[in-house]
């Protein structure tokens, strides 16, 4: 029975090789393959692969090579099938065997979840649960829900994003997440006072494309629509826009540099009216915003009324890329488009010391700007967190992540948020492709 099906997938796998190329041999078209492989021309190498099968070379190692060159192609099902020839051609072949486990493995249902989060932000407490597929040929699917604490709200958000390879390393990529806010109350009893353009409820639309010119060029670009409702105001949903651009560039020795820039368009908080709240400039010093039309209609907005601002982003980075490390150095103004933020400086560390283990360090340095609560302070993010793979499914992580950043808390508290958070992760591959 199964020599049956062997052969039944072998024939149907040689009806579509096409016809070796004239004047070369099997092993020449083999070798020539194999060398377009290597040098990353995963078209031309899978041609000619085929082509050498098809004159009889049906060897394990030009069944593995055409696997690989497939998977690089991301054509997972064409991967599987070539790798599960080669163990017919070769049952101890071991290295087949376990590429096409990994192939399972790596592309298959994975579930993957953080306690502490899984960035170097400012919450202290935050969980991240996701879904990630990939065994379908150019796409990687992905869904999950995140909580966390920031420095004046509470978010919960659910998400889903889709990832289209087109080519080998280029993509188009859509994402939908809905985010929902909460302002809770301090420390002190005391409920805070979220912006007068804070949101409450705020679903987002994103496309991405990232492309690469031949070696020499990445570029990205992103388009991002934002459509929150006012915390002070929820009848009131607004329409923001969010357009970045990124170019990197490799250089040699395993170097890169790259610069980005972007623009948002958003309401802005000195001109925006907010129905039932004081009048930019024109409320009483120390009031909380809340106004009553009534006893203070001078200074009190009778309905709301949005004035959109532009704001805009640059940055650049430097990194460098080894067989067992990497390094990146960010440099950025206005950090998430926050005017909040003068410059942010963001460094990550990546280091794989062996092949079941791999450690992130990161660091993270916010400038407050003028305008902020917190003018001429600054903030600092630290993160340390390695992952382990106990078995070939299973990979246990953990690590620490320490706040140093003010916050309305820090005033009444200063240990409120500079503390360690305790981070803890799990991943299981299912292997389901």
């Amino acid at each position: 029975m199964r020599l049956t099906l062997a052969l039944t997938l072998a024939l149907a796998l040689a009806g579509t090789l096409p016809a070796p190329a004239a004047g070369q041999d099997a092993a020449g078209l083999s070798a020539r393959g194999d060398a377009l492989r290597r040098a990353g021309d995963y078209d031309g190498a899978v041609e000619a692969l085929r082509a050498a099968i098809a004159a009889g070379d049906r060897s394990a190692e030009t069944w593995k090579r055409l696997g690989w060159a497939e998977k690089a192609r991301r054509r997972y099902a064409a991967a599987g099938e070539a790798l599960a020839q080669a163990i017919l051609a070769d049952p101890r072949d071991r290295e087949a065997q376990d590429d096409l486990a990994d192939l399972r493995r790596s592309r298959g249902l994975r579930l993957s979840g953080w306690l502490g989060g899984d960035e170097p932000g400012t919450s202290k407490q935050a969980v991240n649960a996701e879904l990630w597929y990939g065994g379908l040929d150019r796409l990687e699917l992905k869904g999950g829900y995140g909580y966390s604490d920031a420095i004046f709200y509470e978010s919960q958000k659910g998400f889903a994003t889709a990832y289209w390879f087109y080519a080998p390393d280029s993509y188009l990529q859509a994402d939908l997440t809905y985010r929902g806010y909460s302002y809770p109350a301090q420390q002190n009893g005391t409920p805070p006072n979220p912006d007068t353009t804070s949101y409450e409820q705020a679903p987002r639309a994103t496309l991405e494309l990232q492309h690469w010119f031949g070696r020499g060029l990445r570029t990205t670009l992103a388009y991002q629509l934002y459509a929150p409702t006012f915390a002070h105001d929820t009848s009131t949903r607004i329409w923001n826009h969010k357009l970045t651009g990124e170019v990197m560039v490799p250089l040699p020795g395993g170097f890169r540099a790259g610069a980005l820039l972007g623009a948002l368009r958003d309401p802005d908080p000195k001109k925006t009216l907010i129905r039932n709240r004081d009048i930019p400039g024109l409320g009483p010093v120390g009031s909380d915003g809340n106004c009553d039309p009534a006893t203070a209609p001078a200074t009190c907005a009778a309905a709301t009324a949005v004035v959109y601002k532009v704001e805009p982003l640059f940055g650049g980075f430097v990194g460098f890329e080894a067989s067992r490390w990497g390094l990146e150095v960010r440099g950025i103004t206005n950090r998430d488009l926050d005017a909040s933020y003068s410059f942010s400086l963001l460094t990550t560390l990546s280091v794989q010391p062996f092949d079941r283990a791999e450690a992130v360090l990161a660091w993270v340095h916010d400038r407050y700007a003028t305008i902020s609560a917190f003018s001429g302070r600054s903030g600092d993010v630290l993160w340390a967190s390695g992952r382990y793979w106990v078995l070939p499914w299973v990979a246990a992580g953990g690590g620490v992540k320490w706040v140093n950043n003010p916050s309305p808390q820090s005033r009444t508290d200063p240990g409120w948020r500079n503390s360690a958070t305790l981070l803890l992760n799990l991943e299981i591959r299912t292997g389901l492709f």
